[in-house]
């Protein structure tokens, strides 16, 4: 890496990773309480990591280069598919969600030189984030009597579900795995129990799902990677009960998730035998077909990132899609089928490529590594977990394509760079 003048570098490194820390757990911690402060935060972070994060990408090893590829190789889809394109406000609209990928590059490296602040920026952000989910939830549910909460913040059921399942798997995995004190570890599990009554209050199943998956991935990861020992067994064990617990509990008090539950089962069979009448499932699977029809018409570079809408329209008005009632979200509930319809099979494989195969196989090399610090291999599981998380949440809700530079995407470079071994970035703590 080039050198600072004498004297000045380990200044500049410390007060960089002072704002990292800062900003991080800022933004982590306001991101529930509605979109504008989840872009605001965000746009912040990506402005001071294009700024000062290229110095750290020489500290990340070279098969990280691979990301960045990954990264670029996405945004690029989304370029060629505007070949294709006739909406072109609403492709503006949507490459907002693409270029975030391109900031994540010099992100990344600033993350790298403020690596000695960053495990204590993330632990601090997702305590933060429960508290915030937590609280919002209580008023919402006991205050305000919502059936379900995330109306209030103005990010609705699916995404505040979401961000409250993605801050469930950090507090338990390093509360679980981590190093850390007994005060700290149950800060976290005590954070983490918050964040899945939050989940349980959105009434959003596809978020408990992504979470439930997430967490045996997760779990796994860990335990493949390091035995099975009594004391953490037992700890998973109680968990898991517990966990069990509160859902059952939940289904026999609420009306209203027993009701959610037996509608998975209902809506489909409704939907095949060809009723239109409005049901979530039956307004997903719409929209999926929507999504498939177009794809198929415009197979390897899609039909335009801004197009979903009027091919959605075209097709309703020409009798192809059966006719429910203001089925529009300009979006198509499924990360993949949203992919393929809007910038085709070179987008889709570059989007699961750049998203969760690139990231997937680095926190798996670094758990099958060898020698590894104390924070390395719980970041590693974790970063796992939520890979899965967003794969399974992606099946039934775009949520890649609903903000800019997403929590989900803040969260994976944290443990991108908390996973990497110690000898790659220790010229950063010095």
């Amino acid at each position: 890496m080039e050198q600072m003048p004498e004297g000045s570098a380990p200044d500049l490194n410390r007060r960089i990773a002072l704002l990292a820390a800062i900003l991080l757990s800022a933004f982590f911690t306001v991101a529930p309480l509605s979109p504008k402060a989840l872009t605001l935060s965000a746009g912040l972070i990506a402005l001071t990591g294009a700024v000062v994060g290229w110095r750290g990408l020489p500290l990340l090893p070279p098969a990280t280069r691979m990301l960045w590829i990954a990264f670029a190789l996405y945004v690029a889809s989304a370029l060629l598919s505007l070949i294709n394109n006739e909406e072109w406000h609403r492709a503006g609209a949507r490459f907002e969600k693409y270029h975030p990928f391109l900031f994540a590059i010099p992100i990344t490296g600033w993350l790298a030189l403020s690596r000695p602040r960053l495990k204590t920026a993330l632990l601090t952000g997702m305590l933060g984030a429960a508290a915030t989910l937590t609280a919002t939830a209580l008023y919402e549910q006991l205050a305000l009597g919502v059936e379900r909460v995330g109306y209030l913040t103005g990010h609705e059921p699916n995404i505040f579900g979401h961000l409250a399942s993605l801050v469930a798997l950090p507090l338990f995995g390093y509360g679980l795995f981590g190093h850390c004190d007994r005060r700290l570890r149950m800060a976290l599990l005590l954070g983490g129990v918050g964040t899945v009554y939050s989940i349980m209050a959105t009434g959003t199943r596809g978020a408990l799902l992504a979470f439930t998956g997430g967490f045996v991935v997760m779990g796994a990861a860990w335990f493949l990677r390091n035995g099975i020992c009594r004391k953490r067994l037992l700890q998973l064990t109680t968990l898991l009960l517990a966990g069990i617990g509160i859902v059952a509990l939940t289904f026999a008090l609420s009306d209203f998730w027993r009701a959610h539950w037996e509608r998975l089962l209902s809506e489909p069979a409704q939907f095949m035998a060809g009723d239109t009448r409005y049901t979530s499932i039956g307004a997903r699977m719409t929209l999926w077909l929507s999504g498939w029809k177009t794809a198929m018409a415009n197979f390897w570079i899609g039909t335009g990132i801004g197009d979903n809408q009027l091919d959605y329209d075209r097709l309703m008005a020409a009798g192809e899609l059966p006719p429910f009632p203001d089925n529009s979200h300009f979006h198509l509930h499924n990360i993949f089928i949203d992919a393929l319809a809007s910038t085709g099979i070179i987008g889709l494989t570059a989007m699961v490529s750049a998203v969760f195969i690139v990231p997937a196989i680095h926190f798996s090399r670094q758990l099958r590594s060898g020698a590894s610090d104390s924070g390395q291999d719980p970041a590693a599981a974790i970063g796992l977990g939520i890979l899965t998380n967003g794969f399974l949440f992606g099946m039934t809700y775009s949520w890649l394509y609903i903000r800019g530079l997403h929590f989900f995407l803040l969260l994976l470079l944290a443990l991108i760079v908390l996973s990497t071994p110690v000898r790659h970035v220790q010229s950063a703590e010095k």
